[in-house]
């Protein structure tokens, strides 16, 4: 069993640990809830529902950011490899 195996079979027993634990969450938290903002107030929906929808929107902003600065340091280091073999 090679090291990779090992990464892949441990990432998918955490994907699903944190999938029965979401869906455990959303099943016993199903009261409709309002969540006020600062300049409107959303529809009540279920608890779960609303932890699914930011728990989409915060990866979506940390993939986001998190590719800004790779683009930034494969250009810094495509610069620096241009500037060795120079």
């Amino acid at each position: 069993m090679s090291l990779d195996t090992l990464y892949r079979f441990v990432r998918v027993i955490l994907v699903l640990g944190a999938f029965i634990i979401g869906a455990i969450f959303a099943l016993f938290n199903n009261h409709p809830v309002r969540l006020n903002f600062v300049f409107f107030e959303s529809a009540p929906l279920s608890l779960g529902f609303w932890l699914l929808i930011f728990l989409f929107l915060g990866s979506i902003l940390g993939i986001g950011s998190s590719s800004i600065i790779l683009i930034r340091y494969r250009r810094l280091l495509a610069k620096m490899k241009n500037k060795v073999s120079e």
